[in-house]
C-alpha cells in the first residue's frame, strides 16, 4: 500500500504527518507524486496522476481524491471510522469539497520549493 502525495504542498505534508501519527499497523508507505516511484506507476496510469491529488495505490487498485481519503480513514480504523459517514454523500459532493481545497491550498498555505524529507524515525517508510 502506497500513499502518494504532493511533495511541494504543506497541506499534503500535514496529512502525511497525520497518517503517520495514527498508523498503528505501520504497513503503509509514502511517496511524493514528484518522485521516482510515482513516475513508474504513472506509465500505467497517466490519467490518474494528472489529477493533483492524494493517491492510494494497493495492488492494481488506485483511488484518488475523496475515495483515497476514505480508504485511508478505513485503514487507520478506530475513531477515524466515524468520518466514513461522509461516504453516504454523492461522490460529486465529496470530490467537489476535495477539489475546492486542492485548488486553493497553495494560496492559503503556500508551496514548498522541494519535497520535505521525512523525520529519521519514519524514513524507512518513504519511497523516492
Amino acid at each position: 500500500m502506497i500513499l502518494f502525495y504532493d511533495g511541494e504542498c504543506p497541506t499534503c505534508h500535514f496529512f502525511v504527518r497525520f497518517v503517520l501519527r495514527f498508523d498503528r499497523k505501520r504497513k503503509l508507505v509514502f511517496a511524493p507524486l514528484q518522485g521516482q516511484t510515482a513516475e513508474k506507476i504513472k506509465g500505467h496510469n497517466p490519467d490518474v496522476f494528472k489529477a493533483d491529488s492524494v493517491v492510494w495505490a494497493e495492488g492494481s487498485e488506485i483511488l484518488i481524491r475523496s475515495k483515497a481519503v476514505f480508504r485511508i480513514l478505513r485503514y487507520l480504523g478506530g475513531f477515524w471510522l466515524i468520518f466514513l459517514i461522509f461516504q453516504l454523500l454523492p461522490g460529486f459532493i465529496t470530490d467537489g469539497i476535495y477539489n475546492f481545497v486542492a485548488r486553493n491550498r497553495y494560496r492559503w498555505f503556500g508551496k514548498y520549493e522541494s519535497c520535505i524529507l521525512p523525520d529519521s524515525i519514519h524514513s524507512d517508510r518513504f519511497l523516492g
